[in-house]
């Protein structure tokens, strides 16, 4: 297998429950692609796409693992959160479990990777936010606590999608920035597994971010942000039947 020689390279792993619209968010983000069908996903799914970094003058490679968020498949996909430099945890504003079920997914990755990985919440399916069961306030309050950025995100409309990877990049480049980690790596068709970054841990200034594209102050504010570019091919299939 031919390999490629890469500057910057970034594990990032997608966690939280089933149909929370993990995959629609990785497809809309490597291809620009966007499908309403739901199908599992069995065990873990890989995508990649390389992207600009302007804020930090780089490029960078992104190995986008989306892992199934059923019970049954919890000790395969764990395997592959090793080595992951990046995590989104992901819920659905319609599935109030899978809002309750964040902490539990943040504690099995930061035992698997270490507290030094770029981690971001991202709340899906905002074009059904009149449906919501989960309040604006509970969803900052776990943002608080859990001291992450929040991204309000539509993945139909794909609105802040590439914002969530630009973010976990910046933090992931910053990090190995403070600590000198090296981030060059040869890889193959796979990911290898990347340097882990520092420990910088400090609130972000924004907190949250709706499809706005301002702070959060309301989650009827209306969209303004453009449509990614399509890029590389891959797998088409999408994790959820609403986005």
């Amino acid at each position: 297998m031919q390999e490629e020689e890469f500057d910057n390279l970034l594990k990032v792993i997608v966690v939280g429950n089933g149909q929370v619209g993990k995959t629609s968010m990785i497809t809309k983000f490597a291809t620009g692609d966007f499908t309403g069908q739901y199908k599992k996903t069995i065990g873990t799914d890989f995508m990649e796409r390389e992207i600009q970094v302007p804020s930090k003058g780089a490029s960078i490679k992104l190995m986008l693992w989306d892992t199934a968020g059923q019970e049954m498949f919890s000790e395969i996909t764990r395997n592959y959160y090793r080595g992951a430099g990046a995590v989104v945890y992901a819920f659905s504003s319609v599935d109030r479990d899978s809002f309750e079920a964040i902490e539990k997914w943040r504690h099995r990755v930061l035992e698997e990777c270490g507290d030094t990985i770029a981690e971001v919440l991202v709340q899906t399916k905002t074009d059904l936010i009149s449906q919501a069961v989960m309040t604006p306030n509970e969803t900052e309050s776990l943002a608080r606590k859990l001291n992450l950025k929040l991204y309000r995100i539509c993945t139909k409309e794909n609105k802040l999608v590439d914002e969530v990877f630009q973010y976990l990049s910046e933090q992931y480049l910053d990090k190995t920035a403070a600590t000198g980690t090296s981030t060059n790596t040869t890889a193959t068709k796979a990911p290898p597994t990347p340097s882990k970054a520092g420990s910088s841990r400090e609130m972000p200034k924004s907190p949250v971010h709706d499809v706005s594209g301002q702070e959060a102050t309301s989650p009827k504010d209306k969209f303004k942000l453009e449509p990614s570019r399509q890029r590389t091919g891959g797998r088409k299939d999408a994790r959820c039947s609403i986005l």
